[in-house]
């Protein structure tokens, strides 16, 4: 017999038909397996299921510090500006008589009156139709006392302004240069004509 080799490690003997070979054969059932899926016939509780890590949790907003919540942005949706407050309208002005000013008494009263002219019974004047008439008149709340006056002029009789004297209840004589308005008159409001003395007092 042949010496054994060095070493004393038993020679390996090649079976018939395994020369040239390289690993052995797989099992049976292992052609073709999946990564994860059991071999054929062992159970399924043997199986290792592929690693999955969970999602991360959602982040979580910080509240503001003071609990406050955060104030809405300027302007509102979609940039709009804030609506402005209106202000209220401002107070009716009143003087030392007691009379609005004349802005205001046409906005409370309108711009036109009707007034009531009362003329005296005089048969010494009755060419001015002073015969205890009443004559209604309707003009600008703005309008002056003069420029009634010369209204007047043609219903009574031709009887100019300069010798006509109105006076009122409230106010008395009234002035050329002053405005129905100044004197908050109102629609109905009665007037009294006259006829001036000379020197023009009467």
């Amino acid at each position: 017999p042949p010496p054994p080799p060095a070493g004393g490690a038993p020679p390996q003997i090649s079976m018939p038909g395994q020369a040239g070979r390289g690993a052995p054969p797989p099992f049976p059932g292992q052609v073709g397996m999946v990564p994860g899926m059991p071999p054929p016939g062992m159970p399924p509780q043997f199986m290792q299921p592929p690693s999955q890590q969970p999602p991360p949790p959602p982040p979580q907003q910080q509240p503001p510090q003071g609990g406050a919540p955060p104030p809405p942005p300027v302007g509102g949706a979609g940039g709009a500006p804030p609506p402005q407050a209106q202000q209220a309208p401002a107070a009716p002005v009143v003087n030392a008589s007691g009379l609005f000013s004349e802005q205001d008494w046409v906005a409370k009263a309108g711009a036109t009156v009707q007034l009531k002219i009362v003329t005296p019974s005089e048969e010494d004047n009755a060419k001015f139709n002073f015969d205890g008439r009443t004559v209604t008149v309707s003009c600008q709340s703005m309008s002056s006392v003069k420029a009634l006056k010369e209204q007047l002029q043609e219903q009574l009789g031709g009887l100019a302004a300069n010798k006509q004297k109105i006076t009122s209840g409230k106010h008395g004589v009234l002035k050329d240069n002053m405005t129905l308005a100044s004197y908050n008159f109102s629609n109905g409001d009665s007037l009294t004509v006259a006829t001036k003395a000379r020197g023009g007092k009467r």
